[in-house]
């Protein structure tokens, strides 16, 4: 069984969960990763919202990949968070963000 579950990620992901909440921002970004290539597998996301607020936690921390990913994710968003986190990307050295 535990091998069963570690071939499907529930444990790399309960993992990850677990320290996401302890305001970890690494696992933060790693969570949503995770979260990221199972919405590709399935090709729709229910966890859009959990996803961005994850990425969010993570550029907040300083992680840029997050910011660019948060940028790219967000960039259909009639507000302005798309450009806010791209420009904090493309600020901290992040190159494919400079193109946006």
């Amino acid at each position: 069984m535990k091998f069963i579950s570690k071939l499907l990620g529930i444990d790399e992901e309960s993992n990850l969960r677990k320290a996401a909440e302890l305001d970890d921002p690494s696992s933060s970004y790693r969570l949503a990763l995770f979260l990221i290539r199972q919405e590709r597998d399935s090709g729709y996301s229910e966890k859009l919202r959990e996803i961005n607020s994850l990425l969010m936690t993570a550029a907040e921390a300083g992680i840029i990949e997050a910011a660019y990913k948060l940028g790219i994710r967000t960039k259909h968003d009639p507000s302005n968070t798309a450009y806010k986190w791209l420009r904090h990307a493309a600020i901290n050295g992040h190159l494919d963000s400079a193109v946006f």
